[in-house]
């Protein structure tokens, strides 16, 4: 049971994890475990199950701060994604599709308008000459989860259109 514990600890300590995600490798590992041992999966599992929690919450590891984590570690990422993106990713994961959204809210409209002109720069060299070429950029930026105000300011700013 110590070595299990110790197991899913690491775990989730080695990057941010969900709720779900900690009682999914939880179930793996005792699963593994009463195949090598003849004792109660179950009877182990709850056992085990309440005492990560505790133990997570103790440190600091719940669910909302690995939201946090998350959603800090997606605005410092080199790689931008639009705000539907991340709540898609994130609900996946396991976290509450409210919070998320609660989370995304959060973040100042400036961050994603600089997320899309980012994005779109790419998108908008690429495209350069092709007849639909602000169709394109919109279809594009829209696909990346970005909301339809942001798409359309960036679009207008990339293109020229005042």
């Amino acid at each position: 049971m110590e070595k299990i514990y110790s197991k899913v600890l690491d775990f989730a300590s080695y990057k941010p994890r969900s709720e779900k995600e900690v009682l999914g490798k939880l179930g793996s590992l005792v699963n593994t475990h009463s195949k090598a041992n003849s004792s109660d999966s179950a009877i182990i599992l709850e056992e085990i199950q309440t005492a990560i929690l505790s133990r997570l919450s103790e440190l600091g590891m719940s669910s909302a701060s690995g939201l946090d984590a998350y959603i800090s570690n997606f605005i410092n990422s080199s790689k931008p994604r639009g705000p539907r993106s991340i709540e898609l990713f994130l609900v996946k994961k396991g976290f509450s599709s409210t919070d998320v959204r609660r989370k995304l809210a959060e973040v100042p409209p400036e961050v994603w308008e600089n997320f899309a002109i980012a994005e779109g720069r790419k998108k908008f060299r690429l495209s350069k000459g092709k007849p639909h070429q602000k169709n394109l950029l919109h279809g594009y930026l829209m696909s990346r989860g970005y909301p339809g105000n942001v798409v359309s300011v960036v679009v207008d700013t990339l293109i020229g259109v005042k």
